[in-house]
């Protein structure tokens, strides 16, 4: 897609940080300068926030940044189409599909609607996530959204033990036992954590928070295992709705407080 001159461009390096290293830039204008050039290297960064707030978005930005300049990268979904993912990032200004058809970006389709695709195991996904990163030598991952693939798994695991986890009273009755998630749960986020480390790539997760919820995440749980967590936020003023973003931790990092606008136009993300 033809860029007019006076069209912010995501991935100039006039417009972002120059990462060193052992950084990994995001591609988002004024994010980088925020965290020392950029995501740390081989880290696992968290992106949480309510519905409308971005996440999606950055996450294409960053896979594009990082295609643009040699780096191919994998976006993990199990929510939303190709179709619609490429449709987005063309309203803020990449145009991805292209690096889409020369696999530079490998959208990848999780498609994990019923409760037998729900019941494979989470160490077989990562294991085919880790084994297609490696294809295209990916150095960059996004999934999206954590939450989701949290929901499945947790429900294909209750699903697959629900005929044991009864006791019989009497002869023919047989009485659920309540299941506690959150050791459930616990593993799942962990072993979802622990393959996207396998793959040597420096990913994004999202994860979708319910508005007012407390914690930084629906599961309560990867805030902890994930190197950083960057919050987005969206807040109604009136008749505008103002975006905003905050870091919450990034190890290794000596990383700005406070919260910094957040705009999302044809010009990709900007942080002000």
């Amino acid at each position: 897609m033809p860029r007019d001159k006076h069209v912010y461009n995501p991935v100039s390096p006039n417009n972002t940080q120059m990462a060193t290293a052992d950084r990994v830039r995001s591609g988002v204008k004024g994010l980088d300068a925020l965290i020392e050039g950029g995501f740390p290297k081989n880290s696992i960064t968290l992106i949480s926030g309510p519905p409308g707030t971005g996440k999606s978005l950055l996450c294409l930005q960053y896979l594009y940044c990082g295609a643009m300049h040699g780096e191919p990268g994998m976006y993990v979904t199990s929510e939303q189409s190709k179709e619609d993912l490429m449709s987005n990032a063309e309203k803020i200004g990449l145009d991805i599909k292209p690096l889409v058809d020369k696999e530079k970006i490998v959208i990848w389709q999780e498609d994990l609607n019923t409760t037998e695709q729900a019941m494979v195991s989470v160490d077989n996904l990562m294991d085919a996530v880790k084994d297609e990163a490696r294809r295209i030598k990916a150095k960059r991952l996004a999934v999206d959204s954590l939450s989701s693939l949290i929901n499945v798994f947790t429900l294909g695991h209750m699903a697959k033990d629900a005929d044991s986890n009864t006791i019989e009273i009497g002869k023919t009755k047989l009485v659920p036992i309540v299941i506690d998630e959150q050791p459930i749960v616990r593993t799942i986020v962990w072993d979802i954590i622990d393959g996207l480390r396998k793959t040597g790539c420096t990913c994004l997760v999202t994860s979708e928070l319910l508005q007012g919820q407390n914690g930084f995440s629906r599961d309560s749980i990867s805030e902890f295992e994930t190197d950083g967590v960057v919050m987005l936020e969206a807040e109604v003023v009136g008749e505008d709705l103002h975006r905003n973003v905050r870091f919450v931790k990034m190890r290794g990092t000596a990383m700005r407080g406070g919260r910094y606008g957040l705009e999302i136009s044809g010009k990709g993300l900007i942080v002000k």
